[in-house]
């Protein structure tokens, strides 16, 4: 990420002594916007417009669903590939565990969102499913090789609260949002003492 600071803008207007400008540029999923989300949060303010906190819970509930079903997937691929080298990643059969990626698989399979009308049973049962799933063996073995698929800042922490996290009263909290990767675009002007 670069960072490129001036004491006057293009247009020449002035900047009170000790204010700055400040433009930070870097690729989609840097963190630019999450500098300033923190910003807020040790000023005190809201992390994210109240308005937007039910699309940030959608968001945060979408990338647990879709993750997960990434790591099933991923799990039976690396034993496929080296059956000796990534046993522990297979998942284990047993009727628990196979109605649980199940119903990660099924939900995964129709459509998820904030749209989506989703029932308050579904939804805990996938809170239920993603936390039981999470703490197998064999899909944290398979989330130790993820940086040969995918990586993704802070699943753990998100993946941890699951259950709460897919309950149908939860809302975003300032901690998941700033722990949770929610795109942004346009520009953002915040003033920092």
């Amino acid at each position: 990420m670069g960072c490129c600071v001036s004491s006057a803008s293009k247009t020449e207007k002035k900047l009170k002594e000790g204010e700055y400008e400040l433009l930070l540029l870097g690729i989609s999923g840097s963190g630019k916007s999450t500098i300033f989300k923190t910003l807020r949060q040790i000023e005190g303010e809201e992390v994210i417009d109240p308005r937007m906190v039910v699309q940030a819970t959608w968001v945060i509930r979408k990338a647990l669903l879709e993750f997960m079903t990434r790591l099933i997937i991923k799990s039976q691929s690396l034993y496929e590939q080296d059956k000796e080298k990534n046993a522990n990643c297979l998942l284990d059969t047993t009727t628990e565990t196979n109605a649980h990626r199940q119903c990660v698989m099924n939900i995964s399979e129709s459509s998820f969102g904030e749209n989506v009308e989703q029932s308050e049973e579904d939804l805990t049962a996938l809170g239920n499913a993603l936390a039981y799933l999470w703490k197998l063996s064999s899909i944290q073995e398979t989330f130790a090789k993820r940086v040969q698929f995918e990586n993704e800042p802070n699943i753990e922490y998100l993946f941890e609260r699951a259950t709460d996290i897919m309950h149908p009263k939860y809302f975003a909290i300032n901690e998941d949002i700033l722990k949770s990767r929610i795109r942004t675009t346009g520009t953002k002007k915040k003033k920092a003492v």
